[in-house]
């Protein structure tokens, strides 16, 4: 029975997926430049219409010195990056700065802070939100190992201080059945340690690589090239399948990226949860045959064989359940990686060159951002 469950429970999750993952958002319809500016007093225009190839016309933005602005430009498979901007009335020069290393800091500090610094709200949430809940996770591991812990100890203390030898061959079971189970809790609580610190280190990651950040690649006089590379399926394919959900975030599908990363995670608790919970039915099963093994008397030999055979039913069901979450588990990832894999970029930028005309009023500076692809 429960193994028909588990396979029913298998095969909805996989069309869900299969049916999440075939759905395919365009984004950007056509193949056009985009510029948000913040904060909105920076005027943003675009000369002509921009080429999808070669250099295109110059984008003109009018700054109010002493203010930084940042400027979101995006255009079909490209990096989308956030350019912040900041012009000194003393030297006359545009700055342009990064958060990229902050914004790691912050991360180090606390997850999901680096991506709302870099204005990634929807992942920085995200983020807090994931280790919140792996937190809980853990906290509740441990509490299961201390109060297996604390039994083992009792059990231990009352085998010593046993006055009868029947008191001291019962607690010398019993403290030796708390000692299999607190090394099988400490296991587990491991292993959602070790699951959190996969999730630090994406968080990290994520904070590093796939948020905005523009890279300086020369500079010449006033002028300052960026380069924004177009997005690559090697990377996108290579960061899913180390952290899965990652790839689709890298291309601008953050709710597939989420929506992935989330089932990944909920899947690893889970067969988690189960690995334990078998670990345990054995536990059980094989104290029970040891049981049976000393058994003496007719009647003691039936009871025990009674209670290896519900044992060994329990054992079974455990491993059905475990198998079964092993299989979702793999499938999940697997299924994050091919998609990512078919998946085309639906966000972009491209590099950019920043000059200066001081023909306009001396409380604005009006800079020339040319793109070119």
């Amino acid at each position: 029975m429960l193994e028909r469950v588990y396979r029913i429970n298998y095969s909805v999750i996989i069309l869900l997926v299969l049916a999440m993952a075939g759905y395919s958002t365009v984004g950007l319809a056509q193949d056009c430049l985009q510029v948000q500016s913040t904060p909105t007093n920076a005027t943003v225009t675009l000369k002509s219409s921009v080429k999808t190839s070669g250099v295109s016309p110059c984008l003109f933005c009018t700054l109010v010195p002493e203010q930084r602005y940042l400027l979101r430009l995006g255009k079909p498979g490209y990096e989308t990056r956030e350019l912040r901007l900041s012009f000194s009335p003393e030297n006359q020069q545009v700055e342009l700065f990064s958060k990229r290393f902050g914004s790691l800091v912050r991360s180090l500090l606390i997850p999901g802070w680096g991506q709302l610094a870099n204005g990634e709200y929807l992942l920085g949430v995200e983020t807090m939100l994931g280790s919140a809940a792996i937190g809980t996770v853990w906290y509740g591991a441990y509490t299961d190992y201390i109060d297996e812990r604390d039994r083992y100890r009792f059990f231990k203390s009352a085998a010593s201080n046993a006055t009868t030898e029947a008191d001291f061959i019962r607690y010398s079971e019993l403290q030796w059945r708390s000692s299999r189970l607190t090394n099988a809790q400490r296991r587990h609580m491991l292993e959602v340690a070790a699951l959190g610190g996969w999730m630090y280190v994406g968080n990290l990651v994520e904070t590093f690589l796939v948020s905005a950040s523009p890279r300086v690649a020369s500079v010449e006089g006033p002028n300052i090239t960026l380069e924004i590379p177009r997005r690559s399926k090697a990377r996108a394919v290579t960061r899913s399948f180390f952290f899965p959900g990652m790839g689709q975030k890298y291309l601008g599908k953050h709710v597939r990226g989420l929506m992935y990363q989330t089932l990944f995670v909920t899947a690893a608790v889970l067969t988690l949860d189960a690995r334990r919970d078998y670990d345990t039915a054995t536990i059980e099963y094989e104290l029970a045959s040891e049981a049976l093994a000393r058994a003496e008397t007719q009647p003691e030999v039936e009871a025990a064989r009674e209670l290896v055979a519900a044992r060994w039913e329990e054992r079974r069901d455990e491993e059905t359940k475990r198998n079964a979450y092993y299989i979702i588990l793999a499938s999940l990832w697997f299924l994050n990686v091919l998609d990512t894999s078919l998946s085309r970029s639906d966000v972009a930028a491209a590099g950019q060159n920043f000059g200066f005309d001081t023909s306009f009023r001396p409380s604005e500076v009006h800079a020339g951002i040319r793109i070119s692809f």
